[in-house]
């Protein structure tokens, strides 16, 4: 996300930000509902390949109908249309890439998941490279054709490696079960996840796409804190599940004084950095970044004929 706003203008970077974002909202729509229930499948060798292409078949048909969806929704969206039209011919692949991830993992082939996860990179690599480089397509466009043409190809080897055969339009019926359990992945996901990211969008529809990649941009840069907020969440507990009362309240007051002042070095930051240089080091948006820290100067409330002032202050 940082080498795409240092590459594109602010309002290039917003587009990006928000087709980008949309897509990961799909791809982890897909990953609750599918990847996660399979993760959980147990069997020997043969049940576990036989799920596998199932949720492989399944991942390709909703992709494909999650792309019509968002075909047929791009027209309306103004500036991101054409954009999220491109994206949305890889949608099917996509899904198919990362339910391949949980299949591997499931069949014990981490080795599977992670050259998939390479293949990604390394052929987005490849193409952001000739688009940037010898065509110089220096536009949101031309990034999400990187971007998700890449992650398709790395679908289509999964689909090969993994799947086998031609691809079918297949469902069947345990995914069609009311207590199946992918749809209660899909709702935490829904509650969890998507719902602070779907806000960005909405900032992009009631403020501006620019101030979209700005507030996108900030997440990116200060992301890493919030993963040592959810991480110390997750794994603190059962650390300190055998230590006493006494001990656990000193070891939480530390960590919150810790990401208290962590924090607060971090805003410092953001207030007093330079504005040319955080825009030379990350990009054009950032100058949209300190917005959303820096209080607004006051403002004078309108005055009021003298007449009618009786009326307000009695």
């Amino acid at each position: 996300m940082v080498t795409a706003a240092r590459f594109l203008d602010a309002s290039e970077f917003g587009v990006f930000a928000v087709v980008s974002l949309a897509i990961s909202l799909l791809i982890g729509g897909a990953q609750a509902l599918l990847g996660q229930e399979l993760v959980l499948v147990r069997g020997d060798s043969d049940v576990l390949a036989r799920r596998g292409r199932e949720a492989l078949s399944v991942a390709l048909s909703f992709g494909a109908l999650a792309a019509v969806v968002v075909l047929a929704a791009s027209p309306w969206v103004g500036r991101v249309a054409l954009p999220l039209a491109l994206a949305s011919a890889s949608v099917p692949l996509l899904f198919v890439q990362e339910t391949a991830r949980s299949v591997a993992a499931v069949r014990g082939q981490a080795g599977a998941a992670l050259a998939l996860d390479l293949t990604w990179m390394l052929a987005m690599v490849g193409l952001l490279a000739v688009v940037l480089g010898p065509l110089d397509w220096r536009s949101a466009e031309a990034l999400i054709v990187g971007w998700c043409g890449a992650g398709a190809l790395a679908g289509l080897v999964a689909w090969l490696a993994l799947g086998g055969g031609l691809p079918r339009p297949t469902l069947p019926q345990r995914y069609r079960a009311r207590n199946y359990l992918g749809f209660r992945f899909l709702l935490e996901f829904a509650a969890l996840r998507a719902s602070s990211q779907l806000l960005v969008i909405l900032l992009g529809a009631m403020a501006s796409v620019d101030q979209t990649g700005a507030y996108r941009l900030a997440i990116t840069v200060f992301g890493p804190l919030t993963v040592v907020i959810l991480a110390s969440f997750t794994f603190g507990a059962p650390i300190l599940r055998g230590a006493s009362s006494r001990q656990r309240s000193g070891v939480l007051c530390l960590g919150a004084f810790g990401m208290s002042a962590v924090t607060a070095m971090l805003l410092a930051l953001l207030l007093t950095v330079p504005t040319s240089f955080a825009v030379s080091l990350l990009g054009a948006s950032w100058s949209g970044v300190g917005s959303f820290c820096r209080p607004s100067p006051p403002r004078q409330p309108p005055r009021r004929s003298r007449r009618w002032r009786f009326l307000v202050f009695g």
